[in-house]
């Protein structure tokens, strides 16, 4: 018994280092991978996030209501339009834009600015104190191009009386241009069918080619969107829409067919579309006329997740 006494005494001291040395190891590794965050740091992250999607829904919100605007005014204002006198006629939807932009820019504006309010009211109800210190939106539609963009700086304290300042820029871009390489050829082809008496030349058609560019810019982050067939289809749709109605008050009468003969993207947002239109003489003498300047009263917009960007065509050679 004597002699076991020791080996029961030194099984009892290596179980005591072994039970100690395992809590200690187990201990450290517990405490070295578990990083707790502060809550005031989590409070702030949640914020960001919520200022993005706040961004987010004002883009959307106020540049699909500005649209709608734009729409109903511009379609008010050439309601009335003569085109006996096309060349004043394109003058008068040219202005028509100008005059539907600005009228639907400050639509944008109040529309922001509500959700702004709507907003702020949420957050001081939940203990902040919160002071935008500048806000700014803008819905314009411009010839080849065309924007809507909300812009804010906001103040947040909280109800420990910590504080930040946050800005957020989001804008949604649309490019639309028409080429005018057929200037020649719509001369050519005009001149042959007063030669011969003509209405149409068979198999004839003219190339109308469309550039557009689409991006969503979040704080300096540019996201390029590629148009997709049904994207370039209703462009198409808007604007040979809007030469129909030009075509019908300009004669009187008249058909405007067109075919899609293909559409490529080139990077950064870039996409191009080509569509042929037949050669009749109403169309041409349409189309001499208004190749003559440099802009067409004839608008289409971009649908990138709701959120909404308008351009009236360019031409370009």
């Amino acid at each position: 018994m004597k002699g076991t006494l020791p080996i029961i005494i030194a099984s009892v001291i290596v179980l005591a280092i072994l039970l100690s040395s395992l809590y200690f190891i187990t201990t450290i590794n517990i405490s070295s991978s578990i990083s707790e965050t502060p809550y005031s740091v989590v409070e702030w992250l949640r914020l960001e996030e919520e200022l993005d999607t706040l961004a987010y829904i004002c883009l959307r919100e106020s540049s699909q209501y500005a649209d709608n605007i734009f729409q109903q005014t511009y379609n008010d204002l050439v309601e009335d339009i003569d085109y006996s006198d096309l060349k004043q006629a394109l003058t008068e939807l040219e202005q028509a834009v100008i005059n539907a932009s600005q009228i639907a820019d400050q639509a944008m504006d109040a529309r922001f600015r509500e959700i702004i309010n709507n907003w702020s009211l949420i957050k001081e109800r939940e203990g902040y104190i919160v002071v935008f210190e500048k806000v700014n939106s803008t819905y314009y539609v411009g010839f080849g191009e065309g924007y809507s963009n909300v812009f804010f700086r906001v103040k947040i304290v909280n109800i420990n009386g910590e504080y930040r300042v946050f800005m957020r820029n989001y804008t949604v871009y649309f490019g639309l241009e028409m080429n005018r390489t057929n200037v020649d050829l719509l001369s050519v082809i005009l001149s042959l069918l007063r030669d011969f008496g003509l209405d149409f030349l068979p198999g004839v058609n003219l190339t109308i080619v469309f550039r557009a560019t689409a991006y969503i810019d979040f704080n300096g982050v540019k996201q390029y969107y590629i148009i997709d067939e049904e994207s370039g289809s209703a462009i198409a749709y808007d604007v040979f829409g809007a030469l129909l109605n030009m075509l019908l008050g300009y004669s009187g009468g008249g058909e405007l067919e067109y075919t899609p003969a293909g559409m490529f993207y080139y990077g950064m947002g870039k996409t191009e579309f080509v569509y042929y239109i037949n050669a009749t003489t109403a169309i041409t003498g349409l189309l001499m006329i208004i190749f003559e300047g440099d802009v067409v009263g004839a608008t289409s917009y971009i649908d990138i997740d709701g959120l909404i960007a308008r351009s009236a065509i360019s031409l370009t050679s």
